[in-house]
């Protein structure tokens, strides 16, 4: 998984509601993808249905709208149907640290 965490805070007035990150199957075998657990009053988990072997699928985060006006630091887990059932937590943080433009 590239990147290992998302980090989805928000620099400027302009609100950044969204990550992706990138899931790369090194496997001989086709993966189903599920999503075990997440805080859905946070962000919402888009997954590809399926990663066929030795190819990359792209998964997006997007905040809700509690999300967008809250910081966290929270994460979900992820599993996929190879032999050994395979789970990942991904950590996903939102700081809001609006810069003032210089005077």
């Amino acid at each position: 998984m590239k990147p290992y965490k998302l980090d989805i805070t928000q620099f400027n007035d302009k609100v950044r509601s969204e990550s992706k990150f990138t899931i790369t199957n090194v496997s001989d075998q086709d993966w189903v993808v599920k999503n075990i657990s997440w805080p859905k009053e946070y962000f919402n988990v888009k997954l590809p249905k399926s990663i066929k072997a030795g190819k990359s699928e792209e998964v997006l985060v997007t905040l809700t709208q509690y999300g967008i006006e809250n910081e966290f630091n929270k994460s979900f887990t992820l599993e996929v149907n190879d032999s050994e059932t395979t789970r990942y937590t991904i950590p996903v943080k939102r700081n809001k640290r609006v810069i003032k433009p210089k005077s």
